[in-house]
């Protein structure tokens, strides 16, 4: 008997696409939700590279990667295929707007976690990829971007079918509206009413809380960055994100220590890590004697962390 398990993290809409790939497909599998706060021996197990999910397992092989997973469900289960079996072309238009989506996804996160100025910028990047997706990838002669069936590319970009509005919501900005993307809002749809789609999708509710919780979070974040940015340079503002990883995250306080002054070392050695960037890049990017100036001056960079930053310690800023 097969095993087939998936480890997942339930806000993930990559981790729905494969959901939906085995219910399309009719495999039956285990579910494994993670925590991304507090990732498992079994996901560090099987995803020692990127400790990301989606996760699949089949007969105790790992594959990870959602588009990935999803080519390799294709060729493991090929019944109820997610692309054509029979028209190269077909086949290379389902990888084409796979591989689209994908690679615009980043677009829709900044319009999530930017503001003012950047966000407008954002909002009008996202409207033109929807632009695109609407006109050349939907079209009003097919239900889905695969044909009449749904296809693996219909599953990558489901997100916008629920993920998109809780986003919208949580920020108050619209981007998909109806007189603008009449063919996306049709293909949302006839999505959500396949009956794979409809009984496997997360709660409306939820995902809204979730991304007003997140939402609220980044704010925060972005306006101590920007005051940061105002008083500091941009190197030290990085050491703010520092700050809040350990705010946010307070197990295993490793990134600033609790004392006042191991504090102030970690920041000294972090910044002057950062301002000696340049002594190395110029040691790569030269020749000649330019070269071995630069070579004498990274040395010295070296020295000074082996002998002030290191000592006799394990690691740099402190004492055990």
């Amino acid at each position: 008997m097969e095993e087939v398990k998936l480890l997942g993290a339930w806000p993930s809409p990559f981790c729905y696409r494969i959901i939906w790939a085995l219910k399309l497909k009719g495999i039956d599998y285990e579910y494994v939700e993670e925590d991304l706060f507090n990732k498992s021996d079994l996901l560090l197990h099987y995803n020692p590279i990127h400790k990301k999910i989606p996760v699949l397992v089949h007969n105790g092989k790992p594959i990870s990667e959602s588009t990935v997973i999803l080519e390799y469900i294709e060729e493991t289960w090929p019944h109820n295929p997610l692309i054509s079996n029979d028209d190269p072309y077909e086949k290379a238009k389902a990888r084409f707007w796979t591989k689209f989506i994908d690679e615009k996804e980043p677009i829709f996160f900044a319009f999530f976690q930017s503001v003012g100025e950047e966000q407008e910028k954002a909002t009008k990047e996202a409207k033109k990829v929807l632009k695109v997706i609407e006109d050349y990838g939907v079209g009003e002669s097919r239900k889905f971007l695969g044909g009449e069936k749904v296809g693996m590319a219909d599953l990558a970009l489901g997100w916008i079918s629920g993920w998109l509005e809780g986003m919208e919501e949580a920020l108050g900005v619209k981007l998909l509206e109806p007189q603008s993307f009449p063919m996306l809002m049709a293909w949302i749809k006839n999505f959500r009413d396949v009956p794979q789609i409809r009984d496997n999708f997360p709660d409306r509710d939820q995902l809204l809380i979730y991304f007003k919780g997140l939402r609220e979070s980044l704010t925060l974040y972005i306006r101590k960055f920007q005051f940061s940015f105002m008083v500091e340079n941009h190197l030290q503002s990085l050491l703010l994100f520092l700050n809040i990883i350990d705010e946010m995250w307070p197990q295993n306080p490793l990134l600033l220590p609790d004392d006042p002054n191991e504090r102030a070392i970690a920041r000294f050695w972090m910044k002057y890590v950062d301002d000696q960037r340049e002594q190395f890049l110029r040691f790569w990017k030269t020749t000649g004697e330019e070269q071995e100036k630069a070579t004498r001056d990274v040395r010295n960079v070296l020295r000074v962390l082996e002998e002030n930053g290191l000592g006799d310690k394990k690691f740099f800023g402190v004492t055990t």
